[in-house]
């Protein structure tokens, strides 16, 4: 209601005498006036007066009506206006507030009608479009809630808050890119909304656009310093890109903002425990289930285990700990309305322990399955036989978050995916956050991923797969929740994070014969499947144009001999430290290379282990900053000696590794995640760097260090065999080969 209205519903008023000695005109006049000075309760006040003195009259319920809104109180707003559309039906403007009303009260359906009501007596306006559109997104009827958008902006073009709200729907949707440009013409129309910066920022982040997103975010958080969402926002991305202690400070600042904020809480505490801080986080999530009793909160809690250990003894006790807390909220009956959603966690760190990880992970699957029994949904077409295909196609889906050109996934299986031959496999590729299709045309179907886990597994299961493979189950959450699903007749996983899933909807892992040892099938909860090559396609690394960086570039020393360990610093157990000490010992001008990177504080926790077993470090400990591609390479190819880590080994770093001839040494141990570099080795026909025990490991790290014509002659031989580890065609045949003779097993 504008001033004008306010001033002719006053003067247009019923004739008569107020209590206070005035006319009824002359009161309504008065309870304007003080409503446009801003003094609502002081007018809301008067109204009454004059309601209880008269009767209902149509113009003061309307003006009682509003003000109890803007005032907050929704309950008697919804009393006053109910009577007059009653009365009134024609009343547009009581019909849109009543519509306000019931939706603050969450009646949202009703207020779905009054909004209706209102763009039926007059389809002009933007408003109540707008407002409609906000209901039915709250009910997930996002088709809908679009429409009802672009009316309103069709109405008003110049609608700013409609095209921001737009761009919601849509990018709930999936539609990343149109989204995208309806909050830009949000902005375009009035670049003051912290809400359309911080509604970009999440639709680019998701894009995959990490620097452009934070920059909205922060935009948002120029025009509303008090904008908690958007430093929340902020501190998801810099976690996502390993910026802890920006990430810290960021949710910091979001709970300063808002003290109930529970998402805060929970980003503050994955924030923490990345940072390996595991007693700060267990206290942020004590103060959130403080706040909020939420399970998944307490799941979080209960599956905290340190990243950063001093013993294998203390992993174990951790272990345990896990396990108890567990089997604590199961015996409490605890209940997950939607894991994704609640707990939003993984079991990452545990596979980094060197412990045969089946039984901890069937127990978490049970413990879950009992938790929510919704979990272990069906597709459809999976509740009845496979039929036989006549001619068709067989339809395969890869499931990742992580397919992209500059990760580790999208390394190892990118180019295994593209080159399965079309004429036999159609292929779908699942990715949440982003629908950009990095494939160039290489897949057919690329597809976002709704985030939500429902919606997640319905949209795969529209497209009625012969088999789906997820790559890397335990690296983030949707996928984990999604895998307890009967989404394929055919379900599979592989070793992009290389343990069992514990799952038992997941009916292969997808391994190779020089993977896993001869009694490896028992780690499994899946059927292990030793496919004849190791199921990757990887490139060679690409050579930068120039020189590779040296060892001065690389700011380090000269004149010694470099021992250089690229995996990152949760790898390096408790039981790696016996390898470090006996090169300290065996050679007296060896210098330990670690990369830090922006693990500021695992580095420093690294380090008191170390000084705790060899003492005073000096120069003989280097942790280098974080490394462009090209120093790495340098790095490699620099080096006299490259170490790999067990009991969880490298892969990606081991394959980039041998692309510059770098001699790994390696161990491996009896689970797949500390037998990958051995088992390219085999591949390759290498096995010169292969230990058989801690004694061999040392023996064969200083051998190379300190002979020349050795490491030379194993540097060219590791080059030489490239061929058998990069771009491997028998990989693919492999792959295509089971898929063909598992799906026809279902038939």
């Amino acid at each position: 209601m504008n001033r004008r209205d306010r001033r002719r519903q006053a003067r247009g008023g019923r004739k008569g005498e107020a209590t206070t000695g005035v006319t009824i005109p002359e009161a309504l006049e008065r309870a304007v006036g003080l409503y446009e000075e801003g003094r609502l309760r002081e007018a809301l006040r008067l109204c009454r007066q004059l309601l209880k003195a008269q009767g209902e009259d149509d113009d003061l319920l309307h003006l009682a009506g509003t003000m109890a809104a803007e005032l907050g109180d929704h309950a008697e707003a919804a009393k006053l206006l109910a009577p007059l559309v009653a009365r009134r039906p024609d009343h547009v403007d009581a019909h849109y507030n009543l519509g306000n009303a019931q939706f603050a009260l969450g009646h949202v359906d009703l207020a779905i009608e009054s909004y209706r009501r209102a763009i039926e007596l007059e389809p002009g306006l933007a408003e109540p479009y707008n407002n409609l559109g906000i209901a039915l997104a709250s009910l997930g009827r996002l088709s809908e809630a679009i429409e009802a958008y672009q009316h309103a902006i069709q109405a008003q073009p110049a609608h700013a808050g409609a095209h921001n709200n737009l761009g919601i729907a849509l990018y709930q949707t999936g539609l990343l890119e149109p989204a995208a440009l309806a909050c830009l013409r949000a902005i375009e129309l009035n670049a003051s909304v912290p809400e359309a910066h911080n509604s970009l920022g999440n639709i680019l982040k998701d894009m995959g656009r990490l620097d452009q997103a934070t920059a909205c975010y922060q935009k948002a958080i120029e025009l509303n310093p008090t904008y908690a969402e958007a430093y929340n926002n902020l501190a998801v991305i810099m976690a996502e890109r390993r910026n802890l202690d920006p990430a810290i400070m960021a949710a910091r600042y979001a709970i300063e903002l808002r003290p109930d904020f529970i998402d805060a809480y929970k980003n503050l505490g994955d924030a923490l425990q990345q940072q390996g801080r595991q007693q700060d986080a267990a206290n942020v999530y004590e103060r959130a289930l403080a706040i909020n009793e939420d399970p998944g909160i307490a799941v979080r809690q209960a599956l905290m285990v340190p990243i950063i250990a001093n013993s294998a003894e203390e992993l174990c006790e951790a272990r345990t700990r896990v396990a108890e807390r567990l089997a604590a909220l199961r015996d409490g009956e605890i209940r997950l309305a939607d894991p994704y959603g609640q707990v939003h966690a993984t079991h990452f760190f545990l596979a980094y322990q060197g412990i045969d990880d089946r039984p901890a992970l069937e127990d978490l699957a049970a413990f879950y399955r009992r938790a929510c029994p919704m979990l272990e949904w069906t597709a459809p077409h999976c509740a009845e036989p496979l039929q036989e295909r006549s001619g068709d196609r067989l339809r395969v889906g890869f499931m990742s978050r992580y397919l992209r050109p500059s990760h580790t996934i999208g390394k190892l299986y990118a180019g295994l995916i593209e080159r399965l031959p079309r004429e036999r496999f159609e292929i779908f590729v699942f990715r949440p956050g982003t629908a950009e299709d990095e494939f160039g045309g290489a897949v057919e179907h690329v597809i976002r991923l709704p985030d939500g886990l429902q919606t997640a597994r319905e949209r795969i299961a529209h497209e009625a797969l012969d088999a789906l493979v997820y790559l890397d189950i335990g690296m983030e959450p949707l996928s984990y929740f999604l895998s307890f699903s009967r989404l394929a007749p055919v379900q599979c996983v592989t070793w992009g994070h290389p343990t069992t899933s514990g799952v038992a909807n997941l009916d292969y892992f997808l391994s190779g014969v020089d993977l896993d040892p001869p009694d490896g099938d028992a780690q499994y909860s899946e059927r292990l499947e030793r496919l004849p090559r190791i199921p990757v396609f990887y490139r060679r690394p690409e050579m930068p144009e120039g020189e590779l960086p040296d060892r001065e570039a690389l700011e380090l020393p000269t004149g010694r001999r470099l021992y250089v360990c690229t995996q990152t610093l949760f790898k390096i157990h408790p039981d790696f430290d016996a390898v470090i000490g006996g090169i300290l010992e065996r050679d007296p001008e060896a210098v330990l290379v670690f990369i830090e990177g922006n693990l500021e504080y695992m580095a420093a926790q690294l380090r008191q282990r170390f000084q705790a077993a060899f003492g005073e470090l000096g120069d003989r400990f280097v942790f280098l900053r974080t490394l462009e591609f090209s120093e790495f390479l340098g790095l490699c190819a620099t080096a006299d000696v490259l170490l790999d880590t067990f009991p969880f080994c490298g892969g990606n770093t081991s394959l980039e590794a041998f692309g510059v001839g770098g001699p790994v040494v390696t161990l491996p141990t009896n689970m797949l995640r500390g037998r990958l570099t051995a088992g390219f080795y085999r591949q390759m026909g290498v096995t010169d760097l292969i230990a058989e025990n801690v004694e061999h490991y040392v023996d064969l790290a200083v051998r190379t260090a300190t002979d020349r014509d050795w490491r030379e002659d194993v540097r060219a031989r590791i080059l030489a065999a490239g061929p058998a580890v990069f771009e491997d065609a028998g990989a693919v045949d492999g792959l295509a080969a089971f898929l063909e003779r598992a799906i026809a097993e279902r038939i």
